[in-house]
């Protein structure tokens, strides 16, 4: 039972996310705005939902693993949890990498 209990939390917050960006694009969607600004929101728009998809994927493997680690007891565990990182950081450079270019083009690239 402990099991299901830890994959339900970082699941219930996935769910919480992705209802939130799912929310964002059908608000955005009926705002309906001038062609001036289409492209500049189209791109906004886009950003924002590539930072919600990555940001609780990242949080989702991180908790789980993080937890994992935690309570394994022998070394053979530990090993494997440790062989478990290396996707892990694999996703989380690439997030962060995201991220980055996200935060450098809402900075530099502000008017078109």
């Amino acid at each position: 039972m402990k099991t299901i209990k830890i994959f339900f939390s970082p699941a219930i917050i996935l769910i919480l996310f992705t209802v939130i960006v799912l929310l964002f694009i059908i608000i955005n969607y009926f705002a309906r705005p001038s062609e001036l600004n289409a492209r500049y929101l189209y791109e906004k728009k886009a950003q924002l939902f590539n930072f919600f998809c990555f940001l609780p994927s990242m949080a989702f493997f991180l908790g789980t693993t993080i937890f994992n680690f935690s309570v394994s007891k022998s070394r053979h565990d530990r090993k494997n949890m440790i062989l478990s990182f290396i996707p892990l950081l694999f996703l989380m450079l690439t997030s962060g990498c995201i991220i980055l270019v996200l935060i450098y083009s809402m900075i530099f690239h502000w008017e078109y």
